[in-house]
């Protein structure tokens, strides 16, 4: 809990500070969609976390599928 409130208050301070900079001078146009795009997923993340949703991560799906087949085929027990 003490984790998803230091991050929220570090990223809400972030953001502030990006919006004072931002306000007062020109940013390129390419780099304002990027930026709420890694934001807008900073903050879906954040939201399913906090509400204890399992989001499926790719690294999850590695060790639980994948390790464990090539595995047998690294020790030959696999039988097609």
């Amino acid at each position: 809990m003490i984790f998803l409130v230091a991050f929220a208050v570090v990223w809400l301070v972030s953001l502030f500070g990006d919006y004072i900079k931002w306000k007062d001078r020109k940013v390129k146009n390419v780099s304002k969609p990027l930026y709420v795009c890694l934001n807008a997923a900073t903050l879906l993340l954040y939201i399913a976390y906090a509400a204890n949703v399992r989001i499926p991560m790719p690294t999850t799906f590695f060790i639980r599928y994948v390790a464990p087949w090539i595995n047998t085929l690294v020790r030959g027990t696999f039988h097609a």
